[in-house]
C-alpha cells in the first residue's frame, strides 16, 4: 500500500475525511466531549462530519477549558502527515498544547492509526490518520 496516486498526486478532494472520521469514532466506546486537531485544515472537514462534537485546534484559539473532561468525557486528538503518509506520533508541540490544559497534564493517550483509501483511488493507495483518545487515568 501506498499513499501515492497512479499520477504521483492525489488532490484534497480525494483525502477520505469521512470515512476516517467514522472509523475513527467507531474505535471509542462513547463519543468525545472535543476532538482537538493540530492541522488548521482538519477542524472544517471533521465537523462536517461530526457537526455535533466541537473541534479546536492551536491556529483557532477558543478555549478549551469549558469543554468536559473527565471519565464519561473524554477527548479525541486526530492528527496526520499532509502527504498521507502514517504519523504513528502526535506533534510534539501539538502535544504540548493539549497538555497545557491542567486537567490533561496526566491524562492517558491511547493511540491508534488508521489507512482508508484515497476516494476515488487506485485500488491500494491509501492516505493515513493517526488518533488518540484521550482519558483520564
Amino acid at each position: 500500500n501506498t499513499s501515492i496516486g497512479a499520477m504521483e498526486h492525489y488532490g484534497k478532494q480525494h483525502v477520505p475525511y469521512g470515512p476516517a472520521v467514522q472509523e475513527i469514532l467507531a474505535s471509542g466506546n462513547i463519543p468525545p466531549a472535543l476532538i482537538v486537531t493540530p492541522d488548521s485544515y482538519l477542524p472544517g472537514n471533521i465537523r462536517l462530519h461530526t457537526p455535533n462534537i466541537p473541534v479546536v485546534a492551536p491556529s483557532y484559539p477558543p478555549s478549551r477549558a469549558g469543554y468536559q473532561f473527565d471519565a464519561d468525557h473524554p477527548w479525541l486528538a486526530i492528527w496526520r502527515n499532509i502527504d498521507g503518509t502514517p504519523a504513528p506520533q502526535p506533534p510534539v508541540a501539538f502535544r504540548r498544547w493539549v497538555q497545557s490544559d491542567p486537567r490533561l497534564r496526566d491524562a492517558e493517550w491511547q493511540m491508534g492509526m488508521i489507512a482508508p483509501p484515497y476516494n476515488y483511488g487506485k485500488p491500494g493507495d491509501v492516505y493515513s490518520f493517526s488518533y488518540a483518545w484521550i482519558k483520564q487515568k
